[in-house]
């Protein structure tokens, strides 16, 4: 009886089979094609052109029926992102990516480690000249620029004007009211600004940033790097893991014989007394 339909079963056998190794191979094609295309995100900063921007920070401010605008000079650290594509590889369009600060620490020179700040958000950073995008489609290969941090110089305001008050009691004596400063600060170039961190972060000094970067399709991305404002300059330098290492060792033997050099005074003001 069997022998009678054997041809039949193994007919069917095989047919049946054939669809699954047919689906099988569909959805592998389908899932190796999805990850062939797939885009990867790249974040990265150097002190090359394009990271280091000179730019007018335009600031709006509404007086009621009005709104009059302010620009003053910043100097911009910026992360360029880009949809990385490869020599035998386009990949589909990165969808609605957002940068943030992850994370932003200071230099303690007594404690020789990174302390934390009063940043404690993960606030939304600004694509560069693209205020109003908040979710950047990124088309391969070409990189789009983020806006970090941003060191803000010094500015010599006008002289508070006197009250007529003040003015009838001044004589030639008193020292004509002086001009204002406003110290150099660092900032962060969160989008939209956040009134917490409207004073910005003392320089000069060292600051630990992470920056990620996040989309509808791509795996977050994230990088760490270091900004450092040095004295009497307001042009902020960007350090990788290497080079802040490298800077640390090369100010330990200064710190050492620092050290050693206040040591060796104390202990002669010691003998002399």
């Amino acid at each position: 009886m069997l022998e009678k339909y054997a041809d039949q079963i193994l007919g069917a056998v095989l047919t049946g089979s054939g669809a699954v190794l047919t689906a099988v191979l569909a959805w592998s094609w389908k899932r190796a094609n999805e990850w062939w295309k797939r885009p990867h995100v790249t974040i990265n900063v150097s002190n090359a052109e394009g990271h280091i921007y000179e730019n007018v920070l335009i600031k709006s401010y509404s007086n009621g029926s009005s709104v009059s605008q302010t620009g003053r000079d910043a100097i911009f650290v910026r992360a360029k992102v880009t949809n990385k594509e490869g020599k035998y590889r386009t990949p589909e369009k990165a969808r609605g990516c957002v940068g943030y600060l992850a994370k932003l620490e200071k230099w303690d020179v007594a404690k020789g480690e990174f302390v934390s700040t009063n940043y404690q958000d993960f606030l939304r950073l600004e694509w560069s000249f693209n205020k109003e995008t908040l979710g950047m489609d990124l088309l391969p290969g070409i990189p789009v620029w983020l806006d970090v941090v941003y060191v803000l110089p010094p500015k010599i305001t006008l002289a508070p004007q006197l009250t007529s008050e003040e003015r009838q009691k001044r004589t030639m004596w008193d020292e004509p009211p002086k001009p204002v400063t406003e110290p150099t600060m660092l900032k962060i170039a969160s989008n939209p600004p956040v009134h917490r961190y409207m004073g910005g972060f003392e320089v000069p000094s060292a600051y630990r940033v992470k920056v990620q970067v996040s989309g509808d399709n791509i795996e977050s991305q994230s990088l760490q790097f270091y900004v450092l404002v040095p004295p009497g300059l307001n042009m902020p330098e960007v350090l990788d893991e290497t080079s802040w290492q490298g800077r640390l060792h090369a100010l330990e033997p200064f710190a050492d014989e620092q050290v050693r050099k206040a040591i060796t005074k104390l202990n002669n003001l010691a003998e002399v007394k």
